[in-house]
């Protein structure tokens, strides 16, 4: 999982213009970066010109992944590889919106939400498997019920033979031939 650019744009009128950005490049070849960067930029700003209303929206380009998150006309942008989840993105975003746009150091937040992102997949894994565990615990003592009552039964059905084989004995003792 890698984060590659933080950016966020304000539309003014039919204009949209970069307000911050943080590019994370490192990953990309020394050569390259400069292309790179462009082509980020350029997508973006052409993303966030054609969104219309508030909501979250991811766009593939080959090995990236561009999200945008447009609340009142601000975009917060996060570009990634493909293994980055939509989930942990739209978090990432979530937590830019919420903060004022004159305040944000993207150059902190690139590199700490990818590790909070991290403890926020293991937490969720976590949580998944307590509820599985929690299903299965359930599903335990129900099956413990149903063979005790089966159980039960059983102790019934051997009581009633028993009683009818006794009672056959008796029946059958005045029919002996001697």
């Amino acid at each position: 999982m890698y984060i590659y650019c933080l950016s966020v744009y304000v539309k003014t009128g039919d204009h949209v213009k970069l307000h911050a950005t943080e590019k994370n490049l490192s990953k990309v070849g020394f050569f390259a970066r400069k292309n790179t960067s462009e082509l980020i930029d350029f997508f973006l700003k052409k993303i966030c010109e054609h969104l219309i209303t508030d909501g979250f929206e991811c766009v593939v380009q080959n090995e990236y992944k561009c999200y945008v998150l447009t609340v009142n006309n601000h975009y917060y942008s996060l570009v990634s590889d493909n293994e980055v989840p939509k989930t942990m993105a739209y978090n990432i975003c979530r937590s830019l919106s919420m903060k004022s746009i004159d305040e944000l150091d993207l150059k902190k937040e690139i590199t700490q939400d990818l590790s909070k992102s991290k403890i926020s997949i293991l937490r969720e894994d976590i949580e998944k498997v307590q509820k599985i565990m929690e299903k299965n615990i359930e599903l335990i003592l129900t099956r413990e019920e149903k063979l005790d009552d089966l159980i039960k039964k059983s102790d019934e059905l051997s009581e009633s033979s028993k009683m009818f084989y006794r009672k056959a004995e008796k029946l059958n003792s005045c029919c002996i031939l001697l």
